[in-house]
């Protein structure tokens, strides 16, 4: 074949001859090429049908968002087609869904064994919701199959659990709880979440080991601070976690008729009712009766003058939210509901100071059967 010449792309040439030439070329090379994907592509036509059987492979359909996008698309243009899963070993994929075969390009016409087994297992995932059973479930799943329980099968259970919350001592709550936060504050927690046949046993009765007066701030979910699932704790939740007739009347429900082990007063870091409190008397009574009165009680525990002299911010954040915690104890100790309790060692009380800024508990005092006869204050408070 002729070399064009500088001048040739002008269409002029220095030759007689040179522009048919040129003509020439241009159409003997369009004419080789076409000759050649024909011949190309007969010969994958032939391997396609050897590798099928001499069937013609289904031309794919449209791709869903064409189909979309078309307003003359509609869910029920076409009946629902069902298609039976067969051996991904089988290179025969004429039984796959048109939307699991590859598009009829050179690409597609190529594709791979793994491709098509994808294509399977994608398609599995999609014709059931089926998942194997967790090891948690398995017991349950042992015992009860998958049939379901009863509800005697659960009332069963919940008698079972109460028996073994029964059998803890005190002391073994406590420790309970303190493991429970530290998980919380490292970063472990266990979220012990009930199951479904757990928490139908929830309907029969509760049985939590410990009560708590803990305030109402958001900052401060007794639950998650502790580690503890559904039915594990008995919570009363009040601004300044103040006793009051209310909050009292629930501590002795959940010791008389729930059977706690240990009845808890949590304070905790930044508490906005207990810095209320500080504030001079006349600021106090301008609050709504209500709130008023819940401040002046929570005041009236409070050593103003020791209060007034500590400088550091956290250090007095921290001693009036514990002054605050054992007040309320104190009160709890002399309430004969609780200290009989404490002395046959049925119960426990104790205080506690959640640091919202760190996550942990500090248990700060116990009332068990030796010194619930001891005031839980300093002597210019009690």
């Amino acid at each position: 074949l002729a070399q064009p010449g500088p001048r040739q792309f002008s269409g002029k040439s220095h030759r007689g001859g040179g522009g048919q030439m040129v003509l020439c070329s241009a159409v003997l090379s369009a004419v080789t090429g076409g000759l050649l994907m024909k011949v190309l592509g007969s010969q994958d036509r032939q391997q396609s049908q050897g590798r099928t059987g001499g069937r013609r492979r289904r031309q794919a359909p449209p791709s869903p968002r064409s189909s979309l996008a078309s307003p003359a698309a509609s869910p029920r243009s076409k009946p629902l087609e069902i298609f039976e899963l067969t051996d991904p070993e089988d290179d025969d994929d004429t039984h796959l869904p048109p939307s699991a075969v590859p598009p009829n390009n050179t690409m597609g016409r190529r594709a791979s064994r793994e491709s098509r087994r994808a294509s399977l297992a994608s398609l599995e995932g999609r014709t059931s919701n089926w998942m194997p059973p967790s090891p948690e479930m398995e017991p349950m799943i042992n015992s009860w199959g998958w049939e379901g329980f009863s509800m005697e099968e659960t009332r069963k259970h919940a008698e079972a659990a109460q028996t073994q919350m029964l059998l803890k001592s005190p002391e073994e709550v406590l420790q309970s709880l303190q493991r429970g936060n530290a998980r919380f504050w490292m970063g472990k927690s266990e979220r012990p979440d009930k199951s479904a046949f757990e928490r139908r046993a929830l309907i029969i009765k509760q049985f939590p080991t410990t009560a708590i007066l803990g305030c109402a701030d958001s900052r401060v979910p007794t639950e998650i601070i502790f580690d503890q699932g559904l039915g594990d704790i008995f919570v009363t939740r009040v601004a300044g976690n103040c006793l009051d007739q209310g909050t009292l009347a629930s501590l002795q429900y959940a010791v008389r008729h729930v059977k706690v082990k240990v009845v808890l007063v949590l304070g905790h870091e930044g508490c906005g009712a207990v810095k209320a409190a500080t504030q001079p008397l006349d600021q106090v009574l301008e609050e709504p009766d209500s709130l008023s009165r819940i401040l002046k009680e929570i005041k009236g525990g409070f050593n103003m003058e020791q209060i007034g002299i500590m400088t550091d911010y956290r250090a007095r954040d921290r001693e009036i939210a514990i002054t605050n915690v054992m007040c309320q104890l104190e009160k709890l100790r002399r309430e004969e509901n609780f200290s009989s309790k404490v002395r046959d060692g049925s119960i426990l009380l104790a205080g506690a100071f959640y640091e919202i800024s760190s996550g942990i508990v500090d248990f700060v005092h116990t009332v068990n059967a030796e010194n619930v006869d001891r005031s839980c204050l300093p002597e210019h408070n009690s």
